[in-house]
């Protein structure tokens, strides 16, 4: 990568239990809108995240966004 990157207005959030990272980015601007962005990463079977398996994992994306969500509200 021999580029700068800047985002204003994007946020990551991030959550980790013993075999997933869940990842979802948000709009600042509209902090109660859906994720821009989804990323789930197996720590078995891909311990160095190389392969994003939020599309083909549905329920453990459900599952970790509404913990995710949970934490971040309390």
């Amino acid at each position: 990568w021999n580029r700068e990157l800047f985002e204003k207005y994007l946020m990551g959030y991030t959550l980790r239990d013993p075999r997933y990272r869940y990842i979802e980015w948000r709009d600042t601007r509209n902090p109660n809108s859906e994720p821009i962005y989804q990323e789930l990463y197996d720590h078995l079977s891909d311990p160095h995240e190389t392969v994003n398996i939020a599309r083909s994992q549905p329920k453990e994306v459900v599952r970790l966004s509404g913990e995710l969500q949970h934490l971040l509200e309390n």
